[in-house]
């Protein structure tokens, strides 16, 4: 499997420590492993230039997320992504990660294909953004591409097909929806 080279790591301490406080009934807790500002009751203290802010805004939260970022968020995503259907039939086998914009998501991502992969290539399509290429060719991939479309400018996949023959344990970068797609053209099969 394309996971199996893959090590779990230890669970952060302060992430840990905090879900510990969480999950503590005593009234008398007191968080003292995050960052963050607490008035005298414990509540997040919320700067007045922020609370004029919060007023034109519908942001209540404004503590840490988790190192994964908002769960119900990805959650919603993936079913978004898959259908709530075919979401549940697959639910275990789901990995999702927040990220800071989607070129930081794709560094990330490389990574966690990387530690899979012993000898990793990545097939890209032709074209594709430039900075995919720098990323995961910065990341120590070896690239292949495929010609995204064909003559009369429909989806490849008979080049792709014939890529993913010739590099059968590659890594496979599918641009998600149309604005990531510098064609514009996805495939439809």
């Amino acid at each position: 499997m394309i996971f199996n080279n893959l090590k779990t790591i230890a669970p952060d301490e302060i992430f840990s420590l905090n879900n510990d406080f969480l999950s503590d009934t005593r009234k008398t807790k007191i968080n003292g492993g995050i960052g963050i500002y607490l008035d005298e009751n414990g509540n997040n203290y919320i700067h007045p230039s922020i609370r004029i802010a919060q007023k034109h805004l519908k942001l209540k939260n404004f503590n840490y997320l988790p190192i994964r970022g908002e769960v119900n968020f990805l959650e919603e995503t993936s079913k978004l992504l898959l259908g709530d259907e075919h979401y549940l039939s697959i639910k275990q086998l789901i990995a999702s990660q927040s990220s800071i914009g989607g070129t930081n998501g794709l560094y990330i991502w490389g990574l966690l294909a990387k530690r899979s992969k012993k000898l990793p290539v990545m097939i890209v399509s032709n074209p594709t953004w430039e900075n995919h290429i720098k990323i995961f060719s910065s990341l120590g991939f070896n690239i292949k591409s495929y010609k995204h479309l064909t003559k009369t400018e429909q989806f490849n996949l008979e080049d792709l097909v014939r890529v993913i023959k010739k590099n059968k344990n590659a890594t496979i970068l599918f641009h998600g929806g149309p604005t990531h797609n510098p064609t514009v053209v996805n495939p439809n099969l």
